[in-house]
């Protein structure tokens, strides 16, 4: 009984790794159970993207602030967006690009 359990839980830690490798993307190294991580790096934002993702970020959530003190909706809202649009936009240039275009509507839709 022992022995069919751990024959199961065997066979899906193999099934389990076995689809991890599938979702990065590299085969399995015999004596190597981890796959490369050059493979995982590759999706990572570089410096300049993340930085952009903290100043939008900050800038997002000081517009939300004000917003919500001064009980005005148009700041509240870009400010939303200053903090959410990063999750969606991959490339550095169009972070930048969204991120100055939603500042500048700060300030013109300021009242």
């Amino acid at each position: 009984m022992i022995g069919r359990a751990a024959g199961l839980a065997a066979l899906s830690c193999a099934a389990i790794a076995s689809s991890m490798h599938s979702l990065v993307g590299a085969a399995p190294v015999p004596g190597n159970p981890l796959p490369e991580i050059g493979a995982l790096a590759s999706q990572l934002p570089g410096a300049a993207g993340i930085f952009a993702w903290v100043l939008f970020g900050a800038i997002g959530f000081a517009a939300f602030v004000y917003g919500r003190k001064m009980l005005a909706w148009k700041p509240m809202v870009l400010g939303v967006a200053l903090m959410v649009y990063p999750y969606f936009i991959a490339t550095t240039w169009a972070l930048y690009a969204v991120g100055a275009g939603l500042c500048l509507a700060l300030f013109i839709f300021r009242d």
